[in-house]
């Protein structure tokens, strides 16, 4: 019998993956075409569900390890994106939105760098369980 904490952390995972394949199927789908939108879409949808199957059929560690990974870097992007955002605000002297936007920039670099807390927590426990075979 699979314990809800298990099951949660699966769906969570799954979900975390298949956003992240969706991004990057985004962004390289639509790059490579000459930001065709409708690949691009194609692409985000094909990235999920490869990246949602991936995680359900293989049960290893390294599959969590990449997502972790992935979602880090998803996170430290929108992070990026944001603060440019925030600094083009600041930059035109509109100081609330600039401080609202920085603020959730921090907030963000706040989120990634937990992200990358995970991440070295998963390799740490894909090496200690690949050791113990």
């Amino acid at each position: 019998m699979i314990s809800s904490k298990s099951m949660v952390e699966r769906v969570a995972t799954t979900l975390s993956g298949a956003a992240s394949g969706a991004l990057l199927g985004f962004y390289y789908g639509g790059t490579t075409t000459n930001n065709n939108p409708k690949i691009a879409i194609a692409g985000a949808v094909f990235g999920a569900v490869v990246i949602a199957i991936a995680i359900i059929l293989v049960r290893r560690r390294f599959v969590a390890v990449a997502v972790t990974v992935a979602g880090a870097l998803a996170g430290y992007g929108f992070a990026f994106l944001i603060g440019a955002i925030a600094i083009a605000h600041l930059s035109a002297q509109r100081l609330l939105a600039g401080v609202i936007w920085g603020s959730l920039s921090v907030g963000y670099i706040w989120l990634t760098l937990n992200s990358l807390t995970l991440v070295v927590r998963e390799i740490k426990g894909a090496c200690r369980t690949s050791l113990n075979r």
